[in-house]
């Protein structure tokens, strides 16, 4: 199977999430490993909303390549080209999904049909493609409560889009909703300069307050967090809430002032 063209079948399959479900893209792709040998089983957390796990034992633990079937909604402004058409022109595929992450499902998914047939040696191979990773991971939240729906891995691969740059680690941004919005502007900010909005003089120092904010911001997370855990020692929940949040409001405040009469970093 070609890596485009199972792109562009995926990318015709509507699955913007939360309006329309991930189970046809999941049938389709799991129809495809099962001719090819693979043990596929689905998983829905609610109708529709279905999950694939497709395995091939190995003699040691499986490289587990990860990717999502949902898309993030079409958005306010007209399109140009079929969002749903998977169409090709000028070397590039048009439609929603077909960057994230449609593209990166079918070349694991393409990948592993490849090898289908080649003896394997030393790992096993486990594709997960999760539904509803948009609005909250509920997809891969609901395989890791079914007993052994996932089991081990020994290394894992998530196909995102990175500018065709391998990344260790993960872009997700678990922790922005806890962030100040005062941060986010001064990141904002940060960027205009780094653009040349501002002057010279200007950048320098709204550069090194976004930066300062970018670390008290970890620092306050990480101090909440550990204020959370007075929770297990009987404290009240709106007890320790007040406290983190003066605690980390008194912190931001004195770490802002420090930077904005600092001239470096």
């Amino acid at each position: 199977m070609n890596a485009v063209e199972l792109t562009r079948d995926l990318v015709r399959i509507d699955t913007v999430n939360p309006q329309s479900a991930e189970r046809p893209a999941a049938e389709r792709l799991g129809q495809l490993l099962v001719e090819a040998g693979y043990s596929v089983a689905t998983h829905e957390f609610a109708a529709g909303r279905a999950s694939l796990v497709a395995r091939r034992e190995g003699p040691g633990l499986p490289i587990c390549f990860a990717g999502h079937l949902d898309t993030v909604p079409l958005g306010a402004a007209p399109w140009t080209r079929d969002p749903f058409g998977g169409e090709l022109d000028g070397g590039k595929l048009y439609g929603r999904g077909s960057s994230d992450m449609k593209s990166g499902v079918a070349a694991m998914v393409a990948a592993a049909l490849r090898l289908a047939k080649t003896p394997l040696h030393k790992a096993g191979i486990t594709l997960v493609l999760v539904a509803g990773e948009e609005t909250g991971c509920e997809g891969a939240a609901h395989l890791a409560k079914v007993p052994g729906a996932l089991g081990h891995a020994g290394a894992l691969v998530v196909g995102e889009p990175t500018g065709n740059r391998p990344v260790i680690g993960h872009k997700g941004a678990f922790l922005w909703h806890r962030f100040p919005k005062f941060v986010i502007g001064f990141l904002v900010i940060s960027a205009l300069a780094t653009a040349g909005a501002f002057d010279k003089a200007q950048s320098a120092d709204l550069a090194n307050l976004s930066r300062w904010a970018f670390l008290l911001t970890f620092a306050g997370v990480g101090l909440r967090t550990n204020i959370h855990d007075l929770t297990k020692q009987g404290w009240r929940p709106l007890v320790v809430g007040v406290v983190g949040e003066c605690a980390i409001a008194a912190i931001t405040l004195l770490l802002v002032l420090l930077a904005s009469r600092s001239a470096s970093f």
